[in-house]
């Protein structure tokens, strides 16, 4: 049996469309479709790519944000008004969903905004995703979020950038998925 969206002729022209996208996306099976993701990091440049952020408080340890361990996590700086995690592919994808999980680390209950964003140069960057939630007062709790994004570029830069609340954006578990050729 081959599921819709297997083929190249499919796939480029379903995840072109927004209900299509969702739907495939959102399946048991997207990972065979969206064949393009972050490696499992074992350091910023290992075994390929490139971790990367900004207001981060470790920026020696950016790639515990992709290692695929829920024990480890990278987060913002206290003092900063945005932060973000990002990795570069080593070519251009079409990101189609962007997983991740946050741990909340304060008591209090803080409407947050998160937005998944691409770019070609690390410097302008286009937003793909926008998420907005607020955390329970729970500071031991790890919440999961999962986002189909509305994007028909290819960018090699993507990144998770919270852009209000939270005293400091802990992500763990975080995933780019897409394409090369959509």
């Amino acid at each position: 049996m081959v599921y819709i969206g297997l083929s190249n002729y499919a796939s480029n022209t379903l995840l072109n469309d927004s209900d299509w996208c969702n739907g495939i996306c959102n399946s048991t099976y997207f990972e065979s479709v969206l064949n393009v993701k972050v490696p499992t990091m074992t350091s910023n440049t290992t075994p390929s790519g490139t971790c990367f952020g900004t207001s981060i408080d470790s920026a020696t340890a950016l790639y515990r944000a992709f290692d695929g361990n829920s024990n480890t996590d990278v987060y913002s700086v206290s003092t900063a008004n945005v932060g973000a995690i990002g990795y570069r592919f080593t070519e251009n994808i079409y990101c189609k969903k962007a997983t991740f999980t946050i741990r909340n680390n304060i008591a209090s209950n803080n409407a947050t905004t998160i937005k998944i964003q691409g770019s070609a140069d690390n410097s302008t960057w286009t937003d793909l995703g926008v998420l907005s939630f607020t955390l329970p007062n729970n500071t031991s709790s790890t919440y999961d979020y999962s986002m189909v994004l509305n994007n028909a570029n290819q960018y090699d830069y993507h990144r998770i950038l919270r852009t209000q609340g939270l005293d400091r954006l802990r992500i763990c578990n975080a995933q780019f998925y897409g394409r090369k050729d959509v």
